[in-house]
């Protein structure tokens, strides 16, 4: 919760991040069945990575491999994720765009679901790389 909010503000603005993030919560208990908690759970599940790719240099050649990546971070980027994809959806306020696209990654579906989608499509395209990961 903290971890999110702290990701919707802007220029230090903590109370209009605040009150951003509750009125979208509760938006998603006002048309969800499943208890809120449950819903945002599922969204982080379904949108927080397992690997990450970074740019090696080995001989001379840059490589893109394939790294684990730990529970920490992949909440942050999951959270990153969903604040960064609410704030490129079409409508009005924030708190509509938020609300949407954390139902949306709880179905599965949305554009944060996609940018994990396309970075584990990554990994295991360079996954014969992954013998670089100790160099």
């Amino acid at each position: 919760m903290e971890k999110l909010i702290a990701r919707v503000m802007v220029d230090g603005k903590r109370s209009k991040a605040e009150k951003i993030v509750l009125a979208s919560l509760q938006r998603i208990s006002s048309t969800s069945k499943i208890p809120v908690r449950k819903v945002v759970i599922k969204a982080l599940i379904n949108v927080c990575p397992i690997v990450e790719v970074k740019s090696l240099r080995v001989g001379g050649g840059a490589f893109q491999v394939p790294f684990p990546i730990g529970k920490t971070k992949q909440l942050s980027l999951g959270i990153c994720w969903l604040v960064k994809n609410a704030r490129k959806r079409p409508g009005h306020s924030m708190v509509d765009r938020l609300s949407r696209e954390i139902i949306d990654a709880s179905n599965g579906q949305g554009a944060s679901v996609r940018t994990r989608e396309l970075q584990h499509k990554l990994a295991e395209a360079n996954r014969a790389f992954a013998h670089f990961r100790w160099h």
